[in-house]
Order: structure tokens, then C-alpha cells, then sequence
């Protein structure tokens, strides 16, 4: 499993986040589970392209979460922003 970080791009908090990822061709997979200030985990899908992920998925948690950064299998950097049907999360 990678670790990384994530910073929410509508408050500024960054999270801890650790990843399962998979890529097949420029698709990616990606068991999460993000850590505080947000406790989350899901399923995010997206693209893979020249060292970027770009993903989203919804969360058992019920919340829309959008990430992009720098992936690899060592670990990821990026920022996130986690939407519920009509309210953007602040965690």
C-alpha cells in the first residue's frame, strides 16, 4: 500500500492518504482511504498520464471525492476536493 498527502483545494487542510493502486494502460484504479483531518475510503477511477493521476470517485461515506497529483508506486502528492450532493465538504 503507498502513502501520500492531499490538500483540499476548497480549505487549505492537507490529509494523510494511502492507496492501493492499479494501472492498466492509462487507467487507474485506486482503493483509498484518507486519513484526517477527512476519514474516508472508496474506490476512485481516472486517467494515468506522464507520472499524474487524475481520479474521483464516490465514498462509502456518501461524498463525491476529486483528486489529482503526482502517483507512483512509491506514493502520491496531490490535492483533493470532496463534494456532497449540494454542499462542498470542509474536512
Amino acid at each position: 500500500m503507498m502513502q501520500g498527502t492531499a490538500t483540499n483545494l476548497t480549505v487549505g487542510t492537507t490529509a494523510r492518504v494511502q492507496f492501493q493502486l492499479r494501472r492498466f494502460g492509462a487507467g487507474v484504479t485506486a482503493a483509498i482511504r484518507v486519513l484526517p483531518p477527512l476519514f474516508a475510503t472508496g474506490i476512485l477511477q481516472g486517467q494515468y498520464q506522464e507520472g499524474q493521476c487524475m481520479m474521483q470517485g464516490w465514498m462509502n461515506e456518501g461524498f463525491l471525492l476529486k483528486m489529482v497529483g503526482a502517483c507512483s508506486a512509491s506514493g502520491f502528492s496531490g490535492q483533493y476536493q470532496a463534494e456532497s450532493p449540494g454542499l462542498v465538504q470542509q474536512g
